[in-house]
């Protein structure tokens, strides 16, 4: 009986130091995060420029992504679905090679489209933030 619970515990060990080996390296540890401190630095930044909005731009940057939103919908509907036939091509029994690359070009090309609006949206949001550092 006290043998079996030691070779129990010594495999639970065994097994457990290569997991949290795998934890710690890809920052999945409470402690370590590569990302954790870049996150915090851009929040924190996000919300001091938010604080320093005032209520017309706050208008304006809401009412240019309401915009957006409302002009990407059908974009954002077709990416989702050329996802799932991309998902689903390359989950099926013998994908053909060449309907999955056109499938994936197509889905590309529709991010790309919706990157470009984010970009326009991103400048106009900072023309915008930048008229009013100006006037004060």
């Amino acid at each position: 009986m006290k043998k079996n619970i030691i070779i129990i515990t010594l495999l639970f060990i065994a097994l457990a130091i290569p997991a949290g080996a795998q934890m710690y390296r890809r920052g999945m540890s409470k402690d370590v995060s590569p990302f954790k401190e870049k996150r915090r630095a851009a929040l924190a930044r996000i919300q001091e420029v938010r604080a320093n909005l005032t209520t017309e731009q706050r208008d304006a940057i809401r009412k240019l992504r309401d915009a957006f939103l409302d002009e990407t919908v059908e974009l954002r509907k077709n990416i989702r679905e050329k996802g799932a036939e991309f998902r689903d091509l390359i989950k099926s029994e013998n994908p053909v090679k060449s309907e999955v690359m056109a499938v994936r070009q197509e889905l590309f090309d529709l991010k790309t489209i919706l990157f470009q609006k984010k970009f326009d949206l991103r400048q106009e949001q900072r023309k915008i933030i930048k008229s009013n550092n100006a006037e004060g």
